[in-house]
């Protein structure tokens, strides 16, 4: 397997940054992917930003199918005035084993159903957010959402709050409450996040997390999000700060519903080159 890549950056005043990119990827002498990304950050008025980014296949995996649009973001954040701001999102996934395919391909098997169309997720809408005092925000926001390529939309009413230093004790607390509505029935997820700074180098915090959302491997599309209103997930973790280059993180991860139970544990260092 061979890759090739280039890019190009383009820099502006303001803060400006355009990006192009192209990248091919070889396999056995077949063209696996052939993919032209970009991004761009601007200033479009005095409190207004757009930051872009997306992937572009320009044939299918190894020639098979249609090439397209990959993966897009696009979001703008708008501050209305000192307090409040105002945030549009727009994101779109696919999930394509391309490497799978270039094998069978190579290998002369039929392609699995479903294999070239591999839409992950699709997600749209916006957000407020407004400044209490100094450490103090609320939050509420409505998106509209499809999972994988055979789902429906589905509705997403969001209200939360977040603060910083809690009542001068250094606790840092967010809380999320989202009202979910599919075609199948109504549920709500909640999210709620506890953290602290211990002594000079120790970061603490847990998660909470109601109803969430599975990504699972599939070999013939790829990745599937399942979403599992039932789920509940608790989650531990900590930043240790060892040097000035060197952290340690360490997170511990709970989760359950009506039928299975998963513990999942996880540890890794973090090098800051100078």
């Amino acid at each position: 397997v061979t890759k090739f890549g280039t890019f190009a950056i383009l820099e502006a005043p303001g803060g400006r940054r355009h990006t192009i990119g192209y990248v091919r990827v070889r396999h056995e002498g077949m063209t696996e992917r052939s993919v032209l990304t970009g991004s761009n950050f601007l200033r479009a008025a005095r409190r207004v930003f757009i930051y872009q980014t997306a992937e572009y296949d320009l044939t299918g995996p190894a020639g098979q199918g249609k090439g397209g649009l990959t993966y897009m973001l696009m979001n703008a954040h708008a501050s209305l005035n000192e307090r409040i701001d105002v945030q549009g999102l727009y994101h779109r996934g696919r999930s394509i084993d391309a490497r799978a395919i270039t094998d069978d391909v190579l290998n002369g098997r039929a392609l699995q159903p479903g294999a070239l169309d591999g839409l992950l997720f699709e997600s749209a809408g916006g957000r407020l957010t407004a400044r209490v005092t100094s450490t103090v925000r609320i939050n509420a926001g409505y998106t509209r959402d499809r999972n994988n390529h055979d789902s429906s939309a589905t509705g997403r009413l969001t209200v939360g709050a977040s603060t910083s230093n809690l009542a001068q004790t250094g606790i840092d607390v967010s809380v999320s409450e989202s009202r979910i509505h599919r075609p199948t029935g109504q549920y709500n997820s909640l999210y709620a996040s506890v953290g602290r700074q211990i002594g000079s180098r120790v970061y603490f915090s847990g998660d909470y997390s109601s109803s969430v959302s599975i990504a699972r491997f599939t070999r013939s599309d790829g990745l599937t999000i399942e979403t599992r209103p039932h789920t509940r997930q608790l989650t531990f973790s900590g930043v240790v700060t060892l040097t000035r280059s060197l952290s340690l993180l360490m997170t511990g991860e709970h989760t359950r519903d009506d039928d299975t139970s998963d513990v999942r544990v996880l540890s890794g260092l973090n090098v800051r080159f100078r």
